[in-house]
Protein backbone atom coordinates (compact mmCIF):
# COMPACT_ATOMS: atom_id res chain seq x y z
CA UNK A 1 0.00 0.00 0.00
CA UNK A 2 1.42 3.47 -1.58
CA UNK A 3 1.87 5.99 1.04
CA UNK A 4 1.80 10.01 1.22
CA UNK A 5 5.54 10.34 0.38
CA UNK A 6 5.44 7.88 -2.43
CA UNK A 7 2.91 9.27 -3.96
CA UNK A 8 4.34 12.58 -3.51
CA UNK A 9 7.95 11.96 -4.73
CA UNK A 10 6.51 9.40 -7.79
CA UNK A 11 8.03 10.67 -10.71
CA UNK A 12 7.17 10.59 -14.59
CA UNK A 13 8.71 7.87 -16.59
CA UNK A 14 8.74 7.29 -20.27
CA UNK A 15 5.46 5.25 -20.21
CA UNK A 16 2.35 5.61 -17.94
CA UNK A 17 2.48 3.90 -14.91
CA UNK A 18 0.09 2.97 -12.09
CA UNK A 19 0.49 2.73 -8.39
CA UNK A 20 -1.98 0.93 -6.26
CA UNK A 21 -2.72 2.72 -3.31
CA UNK A 22 -5.58 0.41 -1.68
CA UNK A 23 -8.17 -1.56 -2.88
CA UNK A 24 -9.52 -0.84 -5.89
CA UNK A 25 -7.64 2.87 -5.20
CA UNK A 26 -4.61 3.92 -7.50
CA UNK A 27 -2.98 6.67 -8.96
CA UNK A 28 -2.08 7.04 -12.80
CA UNK A 29 1.40 8.77 -13.01
CA UNK A 30 1.04 9.90 -16.38
CA UNK A 31 4.19 10.50 -18.71
CA UNK A 32 3.58 14.16 -18.88
CA UNK A 33 4.07 14.18 -15.08
CA UNK A 34 0.60 14.78 -14.50
CA UNK A 35 -1.34 12.52 -11.50
CA UNK A 36 -5.01 10.93 -11.65
CA UNK A 37 -6.75 9.26 -9.16
CA UNK A 38 -9.00 6.30 -10.24
CA UNK A 39 -11.52 3.54 -8.32
CA UNK A 40 -11.55 0.64 -10.13
CA UNK A 41 -13.93 -1.88 -9.45
CA UNK A 42 -16.68 -4.77 -10.13
CA UNK A 43 -20.72 -4.09 -11.31
CA UNK A 44 -22.92 -6.69 -12.50
CA UNK A 45 -19.34 -8.80 -13.28
CA UNK A 46 -18.47 -5.88 -15.42
CA UNK A 47 -14.72 -3.87 -14.66
CA UNK A 48 -15.79 -0.88 -14.47
CA UNK A 49 -13.39 2.19 -13.22
CA UNK A 50 -14.37 6.08 -12.12
CA UNK A 51 -11.75 8.59 -12.19
CA UNK A 52 -11.24 10.53 -8.54
CA UNK A 53 -9.52 13.51 -9.77
CA UNK A 54 -5.77 15.09 -9.92
CA UNK A 55 -3.11 14.89 -7.48
CA UNK A 56 -2.23 17.32 -5.14
CA UNK A 57 -5.71 19.11 -5.91
CA UNK A 58 -7.23 15.60 -4.46
CA UNK A 59 -5.24 14.31 -1.27
CA UNK A 60 -5.08 10.92 -0.68
CA UNK A 61 -7.32 11.81 2.37
CA UNK A 62 -9.93 12.82 0.31
CA UNK A 63 -9.71 9.89 -2.50
CA UNK A 64 -9.64 7.56 -0.13
CA UNK A 65 -13.08 9.07 1.90
CA UNK A 66 -13.98 8.95 -2.24
CA UNK A 67 -13.64 5.28 -2.64
CA UNK A 68 -15.25 4.24 0.96
CA UNK A 69 -18.64 6.25 -0.55
CA UNK A 70 -18.16 4.28 -3.59
CA UNK A 71 -17.48 1.04 -1.92
CA UNK A 72 -20.85 1.79 0.46
CA UNK A 73 -22.66 2.62 -3.36
CA UNK A 74 -21.82 -0.80 -4.37
CA UNK A 75 -23.23 -2.41 -1.58
CA UNK A 76 -26.51 -0.94 -2.18
CA UNK A 77 -26.12 -2.00 -5.75
CA UNK A 78 -25.70 1.30 -7.14
CA UNK A 79 -22.84 1.67 -9.72
CA UNK A 80 -20.61 4.60 -8.85
CA UNK A 81 -19.64 5.86 -12.03
CA UNK A 82 -23.74 5.83 -13.61
CA UNK A 83 -24.59 8.05 -10.17
CA UNK A 84 -21.20 10.10 -11.27
CA UNK A 85 -23.03 10.55 -14.53
CA UNK A 86 -26.27 11.53 -13.20
CA UNK A 87 -25.25 14.03 -10.76
CA UNK A 88 -22.92 15.34 -13.80
CA UNK A 89 -26.17 15.95 -15.82
CA UNK A 90 -28.36 17.05 -12.45
CA UNK A 91 -25.83 19.90 -11.80
CA UNK A 92 -25.92 20.81 -15.74
CA UNK A 93 -29.57 21.55 -15.14
CA UNK A 94 -29.58 23.09 -12.27
CA UNK A 95 -28.59 26.37 -13.50
CA UNK A 96 -29.61 29.71 -11.56
CA UNK A 97 -32.22 31.77 -12.87
CA UNK A 98 -29.19 34.89 -13.65
CA UNK A 99 -27.07 32.23 -15.72
CA UNK A 100 -30.21 31.54 -17.89
CA UNK A 101 -31.67 34.58 -18.34
CA UNK A 102 -28.09 36.32 -19.20
CA UNK A 103 -27.85 33.05 -22.10
CA UNK A 104 -31.80 34.13 -23.93
CA UNK A 105 -30.93 37.98 -23.51
CA UNK A 106 -27.88 37.29 -25.68
CA UNK A 107 -29.22 35.17 -28.44
CA UNK A 108 -32.89 37.18 -28.24
CA UNK A 109 -31.53 39.97 -28.30
CA UNK A 110 -27.77 39.88 -30.72
CA UNK A 111 -29.88 41.61 -33.44
CA UNK A 112 -32.45 44.08 -31.64
CA UNK A 113 -31.53 47.31 -31.61
CA UNK A 114 -29.08 48.64 -28.73
CA UNK A 115 -31.36 50.69 -26.84
CA UNK A 116 -34.00 48.13 -26.35
CA UNK A 117 -31.02 45.52 -25.86
CA UNK A 118 -30.11 47.71 -22.73
CA UNK A 119 -33.38 48.16 -21.51
CA UNK A 120 -34.33 44.72 -21.09
CA UNK A 121 -31.31 43.65 -19.83
CA UNK A 122 -31.80 46.80 -16.84
CA UNK A 123 -34.59 45.59 -16.42
CA UNK A 124 -33.83 42.04 -15.59
CA UNK A 125 -30.69 43.67 -13.14
CA UNK A 126 -33.55 46.16 -11.21
CA UNK A 127 -36.12 43.57 -10.53
CA UNK A 128 -35.32 39.98 -11.27
CA UNK A 129 -31.73 39.22 -10.27
CA UNK A 130 -31.32 40.33 -6.61
CA UNK A 131 -34.23 38.53 -5.57
CA UNK A 132 -34.21 35.05 -7.91
CA UNK A 133 -31.58 35.29 -9.68
CA UNK A 134 -29.58 32.84 -7.48
CA UNK A 135 -32.44 30.43 -7.60
CA UNK A 136 -32.05 27.55 -9.64
CA UNK A 137 -34.99 27.98 -12.33
CA UNK A 138 -36.15 24.74 -11.75
CA UNK A 139 -36.71 25.82 -8.63
CA UNK A 140 -39.08 28.65 -8.91
CA UNK A 141 -42.09 28.87 -8.22
CA UNK A 142 -45.42 31.10 -9.70
CA UNK A 143 -45.90 33.48 -6.26
CA UNK A 144 -42.55 34.29 -6.19
CA UNK A 145 -42.82 35.84 -9.65
CA UNK A 146 -46.11 37.10 -9.21
CA UNK A 147 -45.28 38.94 -6.03
CA UNK A 148 -42.39 40.21 -7.99
CA UNK A 149 -44.42 41.64 -10.58
CA UNK A 150 -47.66 42.78 -8.44
CA UNK A 151 -45.12 44.97 -6.63
CA UNK A 152 -44.10 46.53 -9.50
CA UNK A 153 -47.35 47.26 -10.53
CA UNK A 154 -48.17 48.48 -7.09
CA UNK A 155 -45.82 51.24 -7.38
CA UNK A 156 -47.55 52.45 -10.23
CA UNK A 157 -45.31 51.20 -13.45
CA UNK A 158 -48.15 48.62 -14.90
CA UNK A 159 -46.53 48.65 -18.38
CA UNK A 160 -43.32 48.13 -16.99
CA UNK A 161 -44.37 45.11 -14.82
CA UNK A 162 -46.10 43.50 -17.67
CA UNK A 163 -42.60 43.79 -19.73
CA UNK A 164 -40.55 42.07 -16.88
CA UNK A 165 -43.74 39.52 -16.91
CA UNK A 166 -43.15 38.75 -20.20
CA UNK A 167 -39.31 38.56 -20.35
CA UNK A 168 -39.75 36.13 -17.43
CA UNK A 169 -41.90 33.96 -19.65
CA UNK A 170 -39.54 34.05 -22.52
CA UNK A 171 -37.05 33.06 -20.08
CA UNK A 172 -38.79 30.46 -18.71
CA UNK A 173 -39.94 28.94 -22.10
CA UNK A 174 -36.03 28.99 -23.50
CA UNK A 175 -35.05 27.30 -20.13
CA UNK A 176 -38.14 24.27 -21.33
CA UNK A 177 -35.83 24.08 -24.28
CA UNK A 178 -32.57 23.99 -22.62
CA UNK A 179 -33.59 21.49 -20.16
CA UNK A 180 -33.51 23.77 -17.42
CA UNK A 181 -36.56 23.63 -16.23
CA UNK A 182 -39.75 21.68 -17.00
CA UNK A 183 -42.18 24.51 -18.04
CA UNK A 184 -43.40 28.16 -17.95
CA UNK A 185 -45.06 29.16 -14.78
CA UNK A 186 -45.68 32.48 -15.79
CA UNK A 187 -49.19 30.60 -16.96
CA UNK A 188 -50.70 29.97 -13.89
CA UNK A 189 -51.51 33.23 -13.07
CA UNK A 190 -52.14 34.34 -16.48
CA UNK A 191 -54.64 36.57 -16.33
CA UNK A 192 -54.04 38.01 -12.82
CA UNK A 193 -51.54 41.29 -13.54
CA UNK A 194 -53.02 44.65 -13.85
CA UNK A 195 -53.92 46.79 -16.61
CA UNK A 196 -52.96 49.80 -17.47
CA UNK A 197 -55.91 52.26 -18.50
CA UNK A 198 -56.36 53.23 -22.13
CA UNK A 199 -55.88 56.87 -22.63
CA UNK A 200 -56.13 57.96 -26.26
CA UNK A 201 -54.18 60.68 -27.89
CA UNK A 202 -56.06 63.84 -28.37
CA UNK A 203 -56.66 64.29 -32.12
CA UNK A 204 -57.95 67.40 -33.96
CA UNK A 205 -61.87 67.15 -35.59
CA UNK A 206 -62.77 70.44 -36.54
CA UNK A 207 -61.94 71.51 -40.09
CA UNK A 208 -61.21 74.96 -38.83
CA UNK A 209 -58.31 73.63 -36.17
CA UNK A 210 -57.19 71.27 -39.01
CA UNK A 211 -56.96 74.44 -41.41
CA UNK A 212 -54.99 76.51 -38.78
CA UNK A 213 -52.44 73.58 -38.45
CA UNK A 214 -52.18 72.66 -41.93
CA UNK A 215 -51.36 76.85 -42.61
CA UNK A 216 -49.01 76.51 -39.48
CA UNK A 217 -47.03 73.95 -40.77
CA UNK A 218 -46.97 75.91 -43.83
CA UNK A 219 -45.64 79.11 -42.47
CA UNK A 220 -43.33 77.02 -40.66
CA UNK A 221 -39.93 78.45 -40.48
CA UNK A 222 -37.24 75.92 -39.45
CA UNK A 223 -35.41 73.75 -40.76
CA UNK A 224 -36.64 72.59 -44.55
CA UNK A 225 -36.16 68.58 -43.24
CA UNK A 226 -38.62 69.83 -40.24
CA UNK A 227 -40.66 71.63 -42.58
CA UNK A 228 -40.93 68.59 -45.61
CA UNK A 229 -41.78 66.03 -42.88
CA UNK A 230 -44.64 67.88 -41.59
CA UNK A 231 -46.22 68.89 -45.14
CA UNK A 232 -45.35 65.02 -45.76
CA UNK A 233 -46.90 63.52 -42.80
CA UNK A 234 -50.84 65.69 -43.67
CA UNK A 235 -50.82 63.65 -46.55
CA UNK A 236 -49.78 59.79 -45.51
CA UNK A 237 -50.50 59.70 -41.87
CA UNK A 238 -47.46 57.67 -41.04
CA UNK A 239 -45.53 57.36 -37.70
CA UNK A 240 -42.98 60.07 -37.21
CA UNK A 241 -40.35 57.23 -36.52
CA UNK A 242 -41.35 55.92 -40.11
CA UNK A 243 -41.26 59.04 -42.14
CA UNK A 244 -37.62 60.07 -40.11
CA UNK A 245 -36.05 56.82 -41.17
CA UNK A 246 -37.17 56.39 -44.60
CA UNK A 247 -34.75 56.15 -47.85
CA UNK A 248 -35.08 57.57 -51.15
CA UNK A 249 -34.96 53.24 -52.30
CA UNK A 250 -38.30 53.14 -50.71
CA UNK A 251 -39.72 55.40 -53.31
CA UNK A 252 -41.24 54.09 -56.77
CA UNK A 253 -41.54 57.71 -58.17
CA UNK A 254 -42.86 56.03 -61.50
CA UNK A 255 -46.27 54.17 -59.63
CA UNK A 256 -46.35 57.15 -56.80
CA UNK A 257 -45.84 54.48 -54.76
CA UNK A 258 -43.56 54.33 -50.81
CA UNK A 259 -42.69 50.79 -50.22
CA UNK A 260 -41.20 48.93 -47.39
CA UNK A 261 -42.40 51.37 -44.74
CA UNK A 262 -41.19 48.65 -42.00
CA UNK A 263 -37.77 48.63 -42.70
Amino acid sequence: MATNIEIKNAKPKNNDYTINVDAGLSLLVKATGSKLWRFRYSFLKKRCMVSLGKYPQISMKQAKAKQREYMDMLEQGINPSAHKQTQKIKLATERPFREVALDWHAKHYQHSNDRHNKLVLRRLEIYLFPLVGKIPLKDIEAPMLFNIIESIQDLGYVETGKCVNSCCSMIFRYGVAKGYCNRDVTQDYRGMLKNSKTKHMPTLTDEDNIGELLRDMDEYHGTIIVKSALLISAYIFVRPSELANSKWSYIDFEKSEWLLLSL
